[in-house]
């Protein structure tokens, strides 16, 4: 007589995850900052479903998909099974784990069944991602969903599930200090590099609104570049021009060997098809002779990008060109570097009137494309400040999502 296989997690939840996961209402919003255990939590809500479920997963964008929910997924269920082919995760006990990006949830969501709906990463899944995967639990007898996410207002999931909790929502919030395993040393260097408001959201778990404008004229400090020789990086970022009559974003910074950034020249402006690539070309040319350092002229690929590659080299085959890919919003590029600036960690080397009034008036809800806003944002990117002066801060944040010793009460059990 055979016996089946059992399988148990034994884990020790945070305050909040257990909450979460004991909870009987049909929809839980867990939100908490960096390290908290969102994906953890998502996981776990997994592998307690009844057997025989089919659970919609979804996340932002593929890459997210991927290298975060997937492999969270895997690490605290390594008994499943994955089908690469139609992307799904089986459990031993038949439940089904539907893997998706709300990118194109037209094509690959609509068509599937499902009973429960985990959104992970929610406050970055549009509205209608959302109600697309809610949908596929028509038939459901016992319908439930989990959105794990960061605390954003403004987010569709914050209009549609927090700012006016219904009696089937339950709001659970987990700061990142209740993780002991994320050390008091670089939550304070977090704190640091965050400013108040994004470390409300990232770091206190707090629905905190952004989406007004990230700069003010006092973060903006202009001074002039102490010693052009002193600059070890140099990138020329482009924002081509979107339609007939928009400007073209040119913005050149650099980076000296203290770790700071310099914003060295805004060549923005309106040009012909023709005209930006050789004023991009030429600016690249003088400030590479004038500090003496190799300048890399970098664009974003899904704008455009083979384009303005294509464009670049007519003009000059040797200039050192790079792609750079959008996988997060516009508001999440830019907050990072508007912290940069808040913690002085930006200078103008100049007065660029034009370029300083898009940041102070950009705000996210603003139609208007900011195309010497995009290109100093890209180009700051690519000087990565942050990493410069906290060099083991990109190691801490790529550990957070396999932090899974917690030490916290209350033990969960589960057999799946």
């Amino acid at each position: 007589m055979s016996s089946a296989r059992r399988y148990e997690i034994d884990v020790v939840t945070l305050p909040g995850q257990y909450k979460a996961l004991t909870s009987t209402k049909p929809v839980v919003v867990y939100s908490g900052g960096i390290g908290s255990g969102k994906s953890f939590t998502g996981a776990l809500w997994c592998a307690a479903a009844p057997k025989g479920s089919r659970i919609l997963m979804l996340a932002p964008t593929y890459r997210i998909l991927r290298d975060g929910t997937t492999r969270t997924l895997r690490e605290v269920i390594p008994w499943g099974t994955l089908h690469k082919t139609d992307m799904t995760y089986t459990l031993p006990n038949g439940t089904v784990i539907l893997m998706r990006s709300a990118v194109d949830v037209d094509e690959t969501v609509r068509s599937v069944h499902a009973d429960r709906v985990w959104f992970d990463e929610g406050a970055h899944i549009s509205k209608h991602a959302i109600n697309t995967a809610m949908g596929r639990m028509r038939t459901s007898k016992d319908p439930r969903v989990l959105i794990t996410t960061n605390p954003r207002k403004g987010a569709p999931v914050y209009d549609m599930f927090v700012a006016h909790p219904s009696d089937d929502t339950l709001l659970v919030s987990a700061p990142t200090s209740e993780n002991p395993a994320i050390s008091p040393t670089m939550l304070r260097l977090l704190r640091q590099q965050y400013g108040p408001m994004l470390a409300a959201q990232e770091l206190d778990g707090e629905w905190v609104d952004l989406s007004g404008g990230l700069w003010t004229r006092d973060m903006i400090t202009v001074e002039p570049l102490p010693s052009p020789h002193g600059l070890v990086t140099l990138v020329v970022a482009i924002d081509p021009p979107a339609g007939g009559g928009a400007e073209c974003g040119i913005v050149v910074v650099g980076k000296d060997k203290h770790r700071r950034g310099w914003v060295l020249d805004d060549a923005s402006g309106r040009y012909g098809a023709t005209e930006w690539p050789e004023v991009a070309v030429q600016v690249a040319r003088e400030w590479g002779a004038r500090l003496h350092v190799v300048p890399r002229v970098v664009a974003e690929k899904n704008q455009g990008g083979d384009m303005v590659e294509r464009s670049i080299r007519s003009v000059d085959k040797t200039v050192r060109y790079e792609h750079v890919t959008a996988i997060k919003s516009k508001v999440d590029r830019a907050q990072p570097i508007a912290t940069a600036y808040r913690m002085g960690l930006v200078s103008h080397a100049g007065e660029f009137p034009r370029l300083v009034d898009q940041m102070i008036g950009w705000s996210p809800d603003n139609s208007e494309s900011p195309d010497r806003m995009d290109a100093l944002v890209w180009a700051l990117t690519k000087l990565d400040l942050a990493a410069s002066i906290v060099p083991d801060l990109r190691a801490a944040k790529r550990a957070k999502d396999r932090l899974i010793e917690y030490t916290e009460a209350a033990r969960v059990k589960r057999m799946v």
